[in-house]
């Protein structure tokens, strides 16, 4: 039997990786671990490391649940990305994250994916009937669940400087609240003509807003975690050296 599938979808340098990995920390997820992963020096490819070992300013967030990276995804045009040729289906994917759950946990009855393993803007090829319609032939998609920045403008625009290996610019917070206006207005909906749609607002889970992390428990039917303060530090790792 498949659990029930949550989508999480993200503009490129909001930690989306992070977020499906905090949903699927609750009692009826797969509990995944986590890892900092830092660029080497002109070179692609990435370090990793485990939390609590890990050095200081990683720049990206991993989990061992990986995205779907679903087989129809092979013509997207995903230039300027690092994209991956391991193509799974949705029952391989779940698969491999029961081999993997934590605490010897594989009969999970929900799990949060991304669709792709590259990170792309909310405004891309992919809200379209047909993508749309490619998933459901494989899957029924429980919610999808996304993610604004809220008051973290600033950190997102100064980690995605890191990310792109630009120089700062006086119009970065700008265009990603444009960004967000215009994903509210036009992409949202076409989201949510997949499935129901959450917006989780980062700005306020970094600053430990509970209303904020209750509204998600809500959207996800799941219990507070005693320790999920400690979660929300460990992605305000990635953001310290930007304070």
């Amino acid at each position: 039997m498949k659990p029930e599938i949550y989508l999480a979808w993200h503009d490129t340098g909001i930690p989306g990786t992070w977020l499906s990995w905090f949903i699927n920390q609750h009692k009826n997820f797969p509990q995944p671990t986590g890892r900092y992963m830092y660029n080497k020096p002109m070179n692609p490819t990435l370090d990793s490391m485990d939390i609590g070992e890990h050095r200081p300013h990683p720049l990206h967030f991993g989990s061992s649940i990986g995205p779907w990276n679903a087989p129809f995804l092979k013509d997207t045009d995903r230039t300027k990305h690092l994209v991956s040729h391991t193509y799974l289906s949705i029952d391989e994917v779940v698969k491999q994250a029961r081999e993997i759950s934590f605490n010897n946990f594989p009969q999970f009855s929900k799990v949060c994916l991304k669709l792709f393993s590259n990170h792309m803007t909310m405004e891309n090829p992919l809200f379209n009937k047909s993508t749309f319609d490619k998933i459901r032939k494989e899957v029924t998609i429980k919610k999808n669940i996304t993610i604004r920045v809220g008051t973290a403008s600033k950190l997102i625009s100064d980690r995605l400087n890191d990310l792109e290996g630009r120089k700062p610019d006086s119009n970065d917070e700008l265009m990603i609240k444009y960004h967000e206006r215009r994903n509210t207005t036009e992409w949202l909906p076409k989201l949510a003509k997949l499935a129901p749609t959450y917006v989780v607002d980062f700005g306020k889970l970094l600053n430990y807003d509970y209303e904020e992390y209750n509204k998600l428990l809500i959207e996800i039917d799941e219990e507070p975690l005693d320790n999920w303060k400690e979660l929300v530090d460990i992605i305000k790792e990635v953001f310290t050296k930007y304070k």
